[in-house]
């Protein structure tokens, strides 16, 4: 019998193909490096760019790549959702595919993991933290807005409510996942919601980001969607 892993990376991917290649061996190099025993669960969200095909192919070849794939796009909450559900590790990092967040961060993870932390997750505003590759400047204001919008109705205290590195204990991560309903990028404010919900304290880590060219986010219309998803997630919260 398999043992179970250390640590699962799930990865959200939707017409990634452009940089799959690179960040897999990039992935492979830093898991390595901890030593510990590790999985990936990609999970294809409707690509039509080849990425599943990729996936799946290399999956064959390395069985440390669990490859899943949703026959249409549903956005990256549901994407989150089914990876983490497939996931085996003791700790889960979920992470953007093009790997915005710089993985030097994932050894200091591992030191918050281990000292006793149940979720950890990047802040882009920590004094810390070094943008690599700035937003353009109406996304990075779009997006500041969205975070104080979401601090003032749902997160208290939360500078940077969307980055993609957060990492957990199994237990935090299947007491979080299933609770979350919203399939769009304002999941991450839902998880970070029920985190303060049922106690479980969030730490903050600095990163090393770059932003990517190819985003898939488009604003203003996903910051007027998700600021509608704000509220409909601070009622969710709120009812418990």
């Amino acid at each position: 019998m398999t043992p179970r892993p250390q640590w699962s990376f799930v990865v959200p991917v939707h017409d990634e193909m452009a940089v799959l290649p690179e960040s897999w061996a990039a992935l492979r190099r830093a898991a390595d490096a901890l030593g510990e025993a590790w999985e990936c669960v990609a999970v294809d969200d409707g690509s039509t760019d080849g990425g599943g095909a990729w996936l799946a192919g290399t999956a064959r070849e390395d069985p440390r790549l669990v490859s899943l794939t949703s026959e249409r796009n549903r956005g990256k909450g549901h994407a989150l959702r089914a990876g983490v559900a497939a996931a085996s590790g003791a700790w889960i990092v979920t992470l953007d595919a093009d790997l915005a967040t710089d993985l030097e961060v994932l050894p200091r993870t591992r030191g918050r993991l281990a000292a006793g932390a149940r979720l950890v997750f990047g802040d882009r505003r920590h004094p810390d933290s070094r943008l690599l590759v700035r937003q353009p400047r109406l996304r990075e204001w779009l997006g500041r807005g969205f975070a104080g919008l979401a601090r003032a109705l749902v997160v208290p205290g939360v500078r940077d409510v969307t980055c993609g590195w957060k990492a957990y204990t199994r237990d935090t991560a299947t007491a979080l996942f299933p609770r979350t309903r919203c399939d769009g990028w304002a999941h991450d404010v839902e998880l970070l919601a029920w985190a303060a919900r049922l106690g479980i304290a969030a730490e903050p880590i600095a990163v090393r980001w770059s932003h990517g060219a190819d985003s898939k986010v488009r604003l203003p219309g996903a910051a007027l969607e998700a600021g509608a998803a704000l509220l409909a997630i601070r009622g969710r919260v709120r009812r418990g």
